[in-house]
């Protein structure tokens, strides 16, 4: 496969579609931001909840590394307890709610806005189970070696597997190879990796010098996770579904 996924074009392209679009981002936003508020309104005390586990995991990790079964089963009781009623529930909401933003985004994107109703819930659970999947898939084998040079190449070589995500959102079944040269699977990891981290690297640092207590970076974190990424990501999808119709008519 030969397309081209030219950096430059497609970044414009994001932020012209995002322009000319805005007033059914808003419409698509709607009813996932309402099933978030209940995650939204505990969120501070979750992040304290899990900012003291963190210093107990760290104090008890010794232990842990010998093999204490008492004090792991304890810790984990701890954990659990000590989050705030129906966690789980809200959590289970915001995932939902990720998934239907993302699977209107990259519809609108593919199939335009007039097959896209925002305001009605998404109910295919067979397609909302296939992206539960794959982002379950892509998190832990993309986690596994957080902080080193191997999370960046395993996510390297397993980015072109996201453009499934385009595919379950139109109705498409599961694509494993995609021919991609090794140009163009660069392009598409530096559009889907590699800019959005610079970015979110940027505004860490401005948030940090001008103490907002970490409110722009989270904006900036959640505008890049949940519209740049599937906006640009449909739009590298667009490109390279074009160019295997051509080379397969």
């Amino acid at each position: 496969m030969n397309v081209q996924l030219p950096i430059n074009k497609i970044i414009l392209a994001g932020f012209a579609f995002a322009m000319t679009h805005w007033r059914k981002i808003i419409e698509i936003s709607i009813v996932p931001i309402i099933l978030s508020l209940p995650l939204f309104s505990i969120l501070s005390t979750l992040l304290e909840q899990f900012r003291a586990m963190a210093e107990r995991l760290n104090q008890i990790m010794p232990s842990i590394i010998s093999g204490d079964e008492a004090e792991t089963s304890r810790f984990v009781h701890e954990f659990f307890q000590s989050l705030p009623e129906f966690t789980a529930l809200y959590l289970l909401l915001f995932s939902y709610a990720q998934i239907m933003l993302s699977i209107n985004i990259y519809r609108v994107v593919i199939q335009g806005e007039s097959h896209v109703n925002g305001l009605v819930p998404i109910l295919d659970i067979g397609k909302i189970f296939k992206f539960f999947i794959l982002a379950f898939f892509v998190g832990v084998i993309t986690n596994v070696f957080t902080g080193s040079v191997l999370q960046i190449i395993i996510y390297f070589l397993i980015v072109p597997i996201t453009l499934n995500f385009v595919r379950f959102a139109i109705g498409e079944s599961f694509q494993l190879r995609w021919g991609l040269t090794l140009f163009t699977q660069f392009n598409l990891f530096a559009i889907q990796v590699i800019l959005p981290l610079s970015i979110t690297l940027i505004f860490t640092v401005i948030d940090n010098s001008i103490g907002l207590s970490g409110v722009l970076d989270m904006f900036v974190r959640a505008l890049i996770f949940f519209y740049w990424m599937p906006i640009t990501l449909a739009l590298c999808y667009q490109l390279i579904a074009l160019d295997n119709s051509k080379q397969n008519p």
